[in-house]
């Protein structure tokens, strides 16, 4: 089987814990993000919500051979720790041991074997005080990075988890991250980043960022809640995954939408000045002036 084949026959991971609305947010906030990182970086990507892991992302759309697996994680207080990730709890109602978090990660290796480019460990801000070394101080760093007591940790605990004959090396496969949102202000800095890639995208240009966030936030919503049957890869493309042609074209549509809002905004207002007996000069220079403000706006942010 192929990438796309093997997206759609192999089982997917059981949902595990009650979802809230702030984890949930922060992981659609996230998506977002990285949507962005992905499209700004030039080449062709799939980003699929809520299928096999919370984010999965492909090298292209047309005959995708690489894929790469976040679980983002969010914690309001303590630490993560590499116990977290290994730690096995027991199952309700019996002594049987679930899946760690490390192992459910793992698992997407095992089954995407030679597809599989990364594993990534993904936390909200606030963890950026966690026990693992190092990654105070960086936003990633890779598996290899970390103590020799941590990488055997890690190790061992999966050669046990699947009952492997040797332990496993994760060393240019696992990264972990520490995400720039923090779950009390992960709308206001999705926007800012919003912003941010817009100003690069459409320099000097007018725009307003609420259309924008809105449409993104509720297609990653929408796509992260579709978990009807997939019949095909296409149909995965289509129910849980945003390409690079498809958010190209949102991010124009909704742009172009943009545009001609600011352009009757301006003659609205200068209809209402003319309305209430502003003479004509006055808004002239108004509409002129109006006229000037994408400009001027893209001056002060450079």
């Amino acid at each position: 089987m192929d990438l796309r084949e093997k997206l759609i026959k192999l089982p997917r991971r059981e949902s595990s814990g009650a979802w809230t609305q702030k984890r949930f947010d922060f992981q659609k906030h996230w998506a977002i993000c990285k949507l962005l990182d992905l499209h700004r970086g030039g080449n062709d990507y799939v980003l699929i919500v809520e299928f096999h892991d919370d984010v999965v992302t492909l090298d292209k759309e047309q005959n995708p051979t690489s894929i790469s697996f976040f679980q983002v994680k969010t914690k309001g207080n303590g630490k993560f720790s590499a116990a977290d990730l290994t730690r096995r709890p027991k199952s309700q109602g019996s002594n049987e041991r679930l899946g760690s978090i490390l192992g459910k990660m793992f698992l997407n290796k095992v089954n995407f074997e030679s597809e599989t480019e990364s594993l990534n460990f993904v936390v909200n801000r606030h963890a950026d005080q966690t026990k693992l070394k190092d990654l105070d101080s960086h936003y990633q760093i890779q598996c290899s990075e970390l103590s020799s007591k941590e990488r055997s940790k890690f190790s061992k605990s999966l050669q046990e988890e699947f009952e492997l004959d040797s332990a496993p090396s994760l060393d240019d496969l696992l990264y972990f991250q520490v995400s720039d949102l923090t779950i009390e202000h992960q709308e206001e800095l999705t926007r800012d980043r919003i912003s941010r890639f817009l100003e690069n995208v459409f320099p000097g240009e007018a725009y307003s960022i609420t259309p924008i966030y809105n449409a993104l936030y509720a297609e990653i919503g929408r796509k992260s809640g579709n978990s009807g049957s997939l019949q095909d890869f296409q149909s995965l493309i289509n129910e849980k995954a945003i390409s690079r042609k498809l958010f190209g074209r949102m991010i124009h549509d909704i742009q172009s939408s943009s545009r001609e809002s600011f352009r009757e905004l301006g003659n609205r207002i200068w209809t209402d000045l003319s309305n209430e007996g502003v003479p004509l000069l006055r808004r002239n220079r108004f509409l002129r002036d109006w006229k000037e403000i994408p400009r001027q706006r893209f001056i002060l942010l450079n």
